[in-house]
């Protein structure tokens, strides 16, 4: 299965590893969706979590391979403990 589900497990995709594979630079990405270059590159630097608004428009234009858990450190990636 491709996409951010596996074996019926979330596995998720930075933005940053989304920027990279389809080749769209932090510019580019800023404008498809409406936040400066430097909110982006924050986003993807972990600096900042993007807004409720903004993070719909990552989910769209990512058609959702990039989600809000993916803006959280190691979310679903390794046991609560």
């Amino acid at each position: 299965m491709r996409g951010p589900y596996r074996f019926g497990m979330y596995t998720g995709m930075k933005l940053r590893d989304y920027l990279a594979a389809s080749g769209i630079s932090i510019s580019a990405f800023a404008r498809m969706i409406g936040v400066s270059a430097a909110a982006v590159g924050r986003y993807v630097a972990g600096h900042r979590v993007p807004r409720p608004k903004h993070m719909r428009q990552i989910m769209d234009v990512t058609n959702g391979a990039v989600r809000p858990e993916d803006f959280l450190p190691n979310f679903g990636r390794e046991p609560l403990q």
